[in-house]
Formats: C-alpha cells, structure tokens, sequence
C-alpha cells in the first residue's frame, strides 16, 4: 500500500496501473476519464479505479490537490477480508459510478492519518494503516 499526497497542475494521459487507486480530492476540480466514463472530480470527491483500467485526468481548476492511494488488488483481498467492501473493484455493475460525492471533513482526516502512518512507519504503522484502510472502505 501506498499513499501520497500531491498538489499538480499537470494533466495525465490515458494509463493504467497493476494496483488499484483510490483518490481523494483536496481542492481543485479536474476532469476524469475512466473507461470512457467521463466525471467532473471536485474537492471532497473520491474516485475508485480498479487495476488494469485506463484512466486519464485533466485539471480544470487550481490549485489541484489529491491524495493518492495505491493498493495491490492482492494486498486490498487480504486487508480487508470482506467481499463486501472488495466488492466496489470486483464486481461492479453497469451503472457504477467510479466518482463518490462525499465531501466529509472525516473523510479528509482518515486520508491525513493513513499517510502519517506511513510516513512514521513505526513498530504499529502496518496495523493503523490497515485500520484506516478499512474505515475508508466503510466510510
């Protein structure tokens, strides 16, 4: 598991990855590409994007900030251990939405404390990270 928080004005190409992202929206706006399915992300949003989808992001409003979780789909199984929440990058339907509404200030703090965790990465940061992996799913 990784996480990252970014502030950028650049616009990504179409991509794909092997692990599966999760981004939370900061400040700004851009637009998002996800298998053809275009969203307006804004601040508060959280998109979903499982391994092996092509996804392209073009900002369209400064400043842009983001944080950036990449998980193994292997390592996602294992922590969570509920096909319920594995769910949402398993088995979606037609209509799913990749872009979540949930401008929560809880939801900002969750994203803050897993990344101090792994920034601290002491004797306990593993098992933080993974409780807060777990309520972000939830959530």
């Amino acid at each position: 598991m990784d996480i990252r928080y970014a502030a950028s004005s650049s616009d990504y190409n179409v991509h794909y990855h092997y692990n599966h992202e999760i981004i939370y929206i900061v400040c700004g706006k851009c637009e998002m590409t996800v298998n053809g399915k275009n969203y307006i992300a804004k601040k508060g949003d959280v998109v979903l994007i499982c391994n092996l989808e092509n996804h392209k992001t073009e900002v369209i409003e400064q400043p842009y900030e983001r944080y950036v979780l990449m998980i193994n789909p292997t390592e996602l199984d294992r922590i969570l251990e509920s096909n319920r929440l594995v769910a949402m990058f398993k088995q979606r339907t037609g209509n799913f939405s990749h872009c979540l509404k949930m401008d929560s200030q809880e939801f900002k703090v969750l994203f803050e404390n897993l990344k101090h965790e792994k920034d601290k990465n002491d004797e306990f940061s593993e098992e933080m990270s993974k409780m807060y992996l777990k309520e972000i799913m939830i959530s």
